[in-house]
């Protein structure tokens, strides 16, 4: 456990940098996920293993239409998943919650489980009740929203 908490420090502590926000984030370690996760049922990631719970999530595309999946960190609340749409700190909001937006049906894989899932962005009052529990997950998140001056949007993935 004491790897793990270090580890965690150590990812935060990347995850301030532009390098990271910019580069590293989504060119590598979001794709090398990607890659990572089916084969191994979420039991290889870049990141570890165990160092933040993550799924796939699989959203069609707004212009083209077609499918793209991304790996997220997610906290369960009840039956839901509850993801956060931080890109990383950068200015803008990420493709993927783009999409939930325009059409909220998306899929959803946690290791070696997949299913339906009908997204829906939480409303202000919600977000700042999950939100604590959120930044504990990953604290990271506080400080993209605090850089990028954007409220971060958060969404529930609730199983249809």
């Amino acid at each position: 456990m004491r790897f793990v908490d270090g580890y965690r420090r150590w990812i935060l502590t990347a995850a301030s940098t532009g390098f990271a926000r910019n580069w590293l984030g989504p060119k590598v370690v979001s794709r090398l996920d990607r890659l990572l996760y089916t084969p191994t049922r979420g039991g290889l990631l870049s990141l570890g293993s165990r160092a933040y719970p993550t799924l796939l999530l699989s959203t069609i595309g707004r212009r083209t239409g077609r499918p793209h999946t991304v790996p997220l960190f997610f906290l369960r609340r009840r039956e839901s998943l509850i993801v956060v749409a931080s890109n990383f700190g950068r200015e803008d909001h990420p493709g993927w919650s783009a999409n939930l937006l325009q059409q909220p049906d998306g899929r959803v894989q946690v290791r070696n489980e997949s299913w339906n899932v009908l997204a829906r962005m939480l409303e202000p009052d919600e977000k700042a009740e999950v939100w604590p529990k959120l930044v504990e997950l990953f604290a990271g998140w506080q400080g993209y929203e605090d850089q990028t001056g954007r409220s971060i949007r958060v969404f529930s993935l609730d199983p249809v």
